[in-house]
């Protein structure tokens, strides 16, 4: 993460409804895409300003019902995920390509 580079709700385009509908989808896509999930602090509350090590996250913001829908979907996702094993069982596996193009 860079500093300066926003939020994932701080980059969704449209208004308010689009923005987190935008948000709500990418989450599943990501979810949904093999590999591991990377989420930086405050992405599963919709936290619109980047986190800061000098603050706390706004768990204020989870009185708005779209915010407190994305944890509850986070939530959700990650349930699934642990639970579905051909989502996770080879996000860890290495290939090996062999070398001289063998």
């Amino acid at each position: 993460m860079v500093y300066g580079k926003h939020s994932l709700i701080g980059k969704m385009p449209g208004d308010n409804w689009q923005r987190f509908a935008n948000l709500r989808t990418y989450y599943g896509f990501m979810w949904g895409h093999p590999g591991k999930k990377l989420m930086f602090m405050g992405c599963e509350i919709a936290q619109e300003h980047e986190w800061s090590h000098d603050g706390e996250l706004d768990w204020a913001a989870l009185g708005d019902p779209l915010r407190l829908g994305v944890q509850r979907l986070v939530h959700d996702l990650n349930r699934v995920y642990a639970s579905e094993p051909p989502l996770h069982q080879r996000d860890a596996v290495l290939y090996r390509v062999p070398l001289g193009g063998r």
